[in-house]
């Protein structure tokens, strides 16, 4: 998979094997996709009706079953609590210290998992291969808010995070953060989920049978330079 985003940038000389080989964008670019994509959002949380995600219009309130009910509120919340730690991240970067606009900015990567020694090994592989780990969380909708907000070239998540599971991420990434890969971390390699998940747009899928946490990162550093190359 090669998305518009990377397909923007360019091979350069750097350590083989590792993600830095593909250089960064100007913050200036970064800088407009971040305001566009959170533009993109908010205007969709404006058209959204309460506890209703924009993209799929409720069912008949009539007709809706216990389970559905569950599932909208669920939904609701996971909406909330992303426009939450979307507001997080936007004050954030209005205190971040300013970068020239014509300075590259190194691949960037965020990482989602639930265990904290997890995320830890996660983040420690892509450091060892050239990338910057701009945000590391344990739930999915702070990583969707973190996708709007930030507008990384990879995020790597566990399948199933409270708020929202993987399905559900790489959703959220087709419509605010097209320019980002998806790495999913959990289910076993080949299973139907898993080839579900690559179908629905995920770069890669991991299981974690197979790929301990501390070769997740380098596997997914890989799988993004592949992409850069393609």
């Amino acid at each position: 998979m090669t998305t518009p985003l990377l397909r923007r940038r360019r091979a350069r000389s750097a350590p083989p094997g590792t993600a830095a080989a593909a250089r960064g964008l100007a913050a200036a670019e970064l800088a407009v996709a971040q305001v566009r994509a959170i533009e993109t959002w908010t205007a969709a949380w404006a058209l959204a009706e309460p506890g209703r995600v924009p993209e799929q219009p409720a069912p008949d309130r009539v007709r809706r079953t216990r389970e559905d009910r569950l599932d909208t509120a669920r939904r609701g919340d996971a909406l909330a609590a992303e426009r939450a730690a979307l507001q997080q991240h936007a004050a954030r970067q209005q205190r971040a210290p300013l970068v020239p606009l014509l300075a590259d900015v190194p691949p960037r990567a965020v990482v989602a998992h639930r265990q904290p020694w997890v995320r830890e090994a996660l983040a420690a592989g892509l450091r060892g291969q050239g990338l910057e780990v701009v945000h590391a969380t344990d739930d999915g909708a702070d990583a969707c808010a973190a996708l709007v907000a930030e507008q990384p070239d990879l995020l790597v998540c566990e399948d199933r995070l409270p708020y929202r599971v993987a399905e559900e991420v790489l959703g959220r990434r087709a419509r605010f953060a097209p320019g980002c890969a998806v790495v999913v971390y959990g289910p076993p390699t080949g299973s139907q989920r898993g080839q579900a998940l690559v179908r629905a747009g995920a770069l890669a899928v991991l299981g974690r049978e197979l790929v301990a946490p501390a070769d997740v990162g380098r596997r997914a550093a890989e799988a993004l330079l592949a992409a850069v190359r393609r």
